[in-house]
């Protein structure tokens, strides 16, 4: 039947792509144009997920894209066997200060982080994870399209910012443990 092939490659897509996708990306990638007919799949496949008690699942982002992904109740068993991070540790507090006080001029977080920042926020540049904006001496740095996507973020910045400060709490994560001073306080950014 074509319709459990359209699924297979649905089901391929998600699972090779590593990050939220829209039904216009899972479109292109499975080369079928209806979007309808591959949302009704994708929800079939969640379906399947859910009965079958799967360590996956098929997360929806609140941007409207979907992602293949394990479920966040198996923390011990990616923290033995997951391949070291896309990200180092210090990359990711870097990114995490950057994400939490955007925008936010770089020598900010050089004042912050400290001098091997610099490393830090070339490396996220090049993975796309950052941008920045020339203003005079230094830059202005902010998340990027791609950052909301890969962590399946809100793209508005104040709900990007309080999404990431209910992770932080709901992971048991401080602004003492990043290096972040006054984390907490509301912005009215």
């Amino acid at each position: 039947m074509a319709d459990t092939r359209l699924k297979s490659k649905v089901e391929a897509a998600l699972f090779i792509a590593g990050r939220p996708l829209s039904l216009a990306e899972i479109c292109k990638a499975v080369n079928y144009d209806n979007e309808q007919d591959v949302s009704r799949i994708i929800e079939e496949l969640r379906t399947e997920y859910q009965s079958r008690d799967s360590a996956l699942e098929i997360a929806s982002t609140s941007n409207n894209k979907y992602v293949l992904q394990l479920k966040p109740v198996f923390p011990e068993i990616i923290a033995k066997l997951a391949p070291p991070g896309l990200l180092t540790l210090g990359a990711l507090k870097t990114l995490s200060l950057i994400a939490l006080k955007q925008p936010i001029k770089q020598h900010e977080v050089i004042k912050i982080r400290g001098s091997h920042a610099y490393k830090y926020i070339h490396q996220l540049e090049e993975k796309g994870f950052i941008e920045s904006t020339p203003e005079g001496r230094s830059k202005i740095l902010k998340t990027s399209q791609l950052f909301a996507d890969y962590f399946g973020l809100d793209y508005d910045l104040k709900k990007l910012k309080m999404q990431l400060r209910w992770k932080m709490r709901k992971e048991g994560l401080s602004a003492e443990l990043l290096k972040i001073p006054e984390i907490d306080e509301a912005e009215n950014t």
